[in-house]
């Protein structure tokens, strides 16, 4: 759910949501779905047409709860940018042209090489979250094995073919990561319901069709210019939807009755395996009451939120509708942009922003090469070598690059006489060799006059 509703909705928004979603709304459909006394549960003898629906580990009580209801969200809160104020500076996701026409801005994401950890990382703790819904591995090992490798074909195929698709659907001429990764969240939400139930083939027919849901549910949504921004809803809603109708149509006999023991010859399964439709009926009556349960529940509380934030068009309380949003982290505020600016507006400052650090990175380099030429002449007064003839290897040669990058125009000012920078070395070590050749013709001299002194005195003597 927050994907859907992801950079459109603030803090405050956001924990209102996550305490009616998690007290009143997501309780209540687990209870349906899997206490023994839920009327949808198929644990209870007396469910609806005394089957239940078959939601092993969760496609209804946890991801078509998301999915629904953060497309109602999406819906409530508009579009990235819909509201912000300078449309020419920062793009909006869905943007009307002129000539009446709608188009869609890519967004593109922030760091895929996170997303793929996010992704592993999740795929690994699916095995847990499936198999770990028998509650006994030692007493029904063949079920949660069964479990695991079909936790393992249907994420497999369906990334292979969401990537496929998306390169045919996008007609971009490329392979997409994201495509993939989203394929293996959407054939992992696909499996959850039917894992303990279906065999093998038939969890890589599931992978395989989860990977057309998610792919064509996007394009629909994007179709209908609604912004969801982590393809929320095609991986959790629809392919939630999907796993619940795998469920009446693929379910074994052996297994629906392994896991939930049930009378093989007085109850109904899947369709393929003969059954007669009641299962499916089943599984379609959840689909409508947790589907329908979501929503209102989604609308209720993110329609209130837009219609106070209307009202409060300057300072709104819940939505995101300008450029930055604050948060408090220790008493500093820190701020996001969520709004990307227009490529023109961003080569431009991007152009301000190298500008302004060359002109430090000079600045910074001339500071140095002064005090190295200061250091230079204090060296050759003392008689000693100047540090362009010491320093060698990769040293060296930074400073050379440094000083060749100053500015010609820039010329420093050393005891009120101006040098260039490509002279600056040379004569520096000029001076020092003519302070040397100064030094040993005033020795020289020194050394006459002793000796002149000296042999006056003597004759004198």
């Amino acid at each position: 759910m927050s994907g859907a509703i992801a950079e459109r909705i603030r803090v405050s928004g956001y924990l209102i949501y996550c305490v009616v979603m998690s007290g009143i709304v997501y309780p209540l459909v687990a209870h349906w779905m899997w206490s023994g006394s839920g009327w949808l549960s198929p644990y209870n003898p007396d469910s609806i047409l005394n089957l239940g629906a078959i939601d092993y580990a969760g496609d209804a009580a946890v991801h078509m709860i998301g999915g629904f209801s953060g497309i109602i969200g999406a819906l409530c809160l508009g579009y990235r940018g819909q509201f912000a104020k300078d449309k020419e500076k920062y793009v909006s996701r869905f943007e009307k042209l002129k000539d009446g026409t709608w188009v869609v801005n890519d967004f593109p994401s922030n760091n895929d090489g996170f997303a793929t950890l996010g992704v592993l990382m999740l795929w690994f703790s699916w095995y847990g979250f499936n198999s770990g819904s028998t509650g006994d591995i030692v007493g029904l090992n063949e079920a949660t094995s069964r479990i695991a490798v079909n936790t393992t074909l249907s994420p497999s195929i369906a990334a292979l073919v969401s990537i496929f698709l998306g390169r045919v659907v996008d007609r971009t001429g490329r392979w997409n990561l994201n495509d993939g990764l989203n394929g293996i969240l959407a054939g992992l939400v696909a499996i959850t319901g039917p894992c303990a139930t279906v065999e093998t083939w038939a969890a890589i027919i599931i992978g395989a069709l989860s990977g057309f849901a998610f792919k064509f549910s996007q394009k629909l949504l994007l179709k209908l210019r609604i912004d969801d921004p982590l393809d929320a809803f095609p991986v959790h809603g629809a392919c939630g939807v999907l796993g619940l109708l795998a469920s009446g149509f693929f379910s074994t006999p052996e297994f629906t009755q392994d896991v939930y023991k049930r009378n093989i010859t007085t109850d109904d399964y899947g369709v393929f395996y003969g059954g007669k439709g009641k299962q499916l009926a089943c599984q379609i009556i959840a689909i409508l009451v947790v589907g329908a349960w979501s929503c209102a529940w989604a609308f209720a509380v993110f329609g209130t939120m837009r219609l106070i934030d209307n009202r409060r068009r300057d300072k709104p309380w819940f939505t995101i509708r300008e450029k930055f949003e604050t948060l408090d982290f220790g008493g500093q505020n820190v701020a996001f942009d969520f709004l990307p600016p227009r490529k023109d507006i961003d080569l431009e400052e991007i152009g301000v922003n190298r500008k302004d650090e060359d002109d430090s990175s000079s600045s910074d380099s001339e500071q140095e090469r002064l005090d190295q030429v200061q250091r230079s002449e204090r060296l050759s007064i003392g008689g000693g070598s100047p540090p362009s003839t010491v320093m060698t290897g990769k040293k060296s040669a930074d400073e050379s690059k440094r000083t060749n990058s100053i500015s010609i125009d820039k010329k420093p000012e050393l005891n009120g006489s101006v040098r260039s920078d490509d002279k600056n070395s040379k004569n520096s070590k000029n001076d020092s060799k003519k302070e040397d050749s100064k030094k040993e013709e005033k020795k020289k001299e020194v050394k006459k006059k002793e000796e002149s002194s000296s042999s006056s005195s003597d004759s004198e003597k």
